[in-house]
């Protein structure tokens, strides 16, 4: 992620401090403010991650390619629980509130469970066929103790099955569907902080990805 830094200070515009929805049920707000420099860290993490613990190699090229497209960067949704600074969007079990995550294939563990949680949403809304690529890492706590294991499970999915309509966004991967009411006023795009909630193929929820900050050019 050597040239995130050069592109946000050249031509990225960060839309994401404090800030609704369009629909005010749906309101999301957080107060964090990273700088350059640790947005950098936290995103080269994530894709370094991935990648060590067996994320699949291709989408997540793809994807950090599209982050770092000079003339023309894609857009970006993270979420990063509290670390010891209470520098975040939040509380783990908020950034990832997922009572199951069989869903996403991470063994029967639930909300409680979750120790620490990164979320990230690129939307590659410049390729020919506009993708969208979810990277989630979570570490959890172990089954006889309060400690955290030593490291993220990660998983990577990705899409270019999705619909916008006048209420919401829809991203219909293998095993589930996405859903967030956060637009914003510019046709087909979203909100500059969102919440994505997630459904099994039958309807059945099982939670959310909450206040995901939005980054773009």
């Amino acid at each position: 992620m050597k040239n995130l830094t050069l592109i946000f200070k050249n031509s990225f515009l960060l839309i994401a401090l404090v800030a609704s929805a369009a629909c005010s049920q749906h309101n999301r707000e957080t107060q964090w403010d990273p700088s350059f420099e640790e947005l950098d860290a936290i995103v080269t993490s994530v894709f370094s991650d991935a990648r060590s613990s067996g994320g699949n190699i291709a989408l997540l090229n793809a994807a950090e390619n599209s982050i770092n497209n000079e003339t023309q960067p894609g857009v970006f949704y993270l979420g990063v629980s509290f670390d010891e600074n209470d520098q975040g969007t939040g509380v783990a079990a908020s950034v990832a509130s997922i009572r199951d995550f069989s869903i996403l294939g991470m063994g029967s563990n639930g909300l409680y469970d979750v120790a620490e949680a990164k979320v990230l949403l690129v939307d590659n809304y410049l390729s020919e066929n506009r993708e969208f690529t979810l990277v989630v890492q979570v570490k959890f706590y172990t089954d006889s103790e309060s400690t955290q294991t030593g490291n993220f499970q990660t998983r990577v999915f990705s899409t270019q099955q999705f619909e916008f309509t006048d209420k919401k966004l829809t991203l219909s991967f293998a095993n589930f569907t996405l859903e967030s009411f956060d637009l914003s006023d510019v046709e087909d795009d979203l909100a500059p902080v969102i919440q994505l909630k997630i459904y099994d193929n039958e309807g059945t929820s099982y939670g959310k990805f909450s206040s995901l900050l939005g980054f773009g050019g």
